[in-house]
């Protein structure tokens, strides 16, 4: 699975930015069906290698859309930031091989 985007820039202390995300499958084209499904989000932080996981809003399942809006306590630390999205159906669970950046500058 794979995610079609990008990477983000916000300031240090930022929140409601919100982070879409379309996941599809490793053709890079197919959207994956998140029928049935919850995503989280996955964000690490590069300098320090801390993990943190959050659940998403699924927009159109069908469609693979989903985001999340950040938080101020996601934006508290200016750094560098990798983001891949979790997928779980109970019994089997997903996470992205791709991921996006999310960059924290300072004021």
């Amino acid at each position: 699975m794979v995610i079609n985007m990008t990477s983000w820039t916000v300031s240090c202390g930022d929140y409601g930015t919100i982070i879409s995300f379309t996941l599809v499958i490793s053709d890079g084209v197919t959207p994956w069906d998140l029928d049935g499904a919850t995503v989280s989000i996955i964000i690490k932080s590069i300098s320090t290698q801390v993990v943190t996981e959050y659940p998403m809003i699924i927009d159109n399942a069908s469609a693979g859309m989903c985001h999340y809006a950040l938080q101020a306590t996601d934006t508290a630390t200016p750094g560098t930031y990798t983001v891949r999205a979790n997928i779980n159906y109970g019994s089997s669970s997903y996470t992205t091989v791709s991921s996006g950046t999310l960059i924290v500058q300072k004021l």
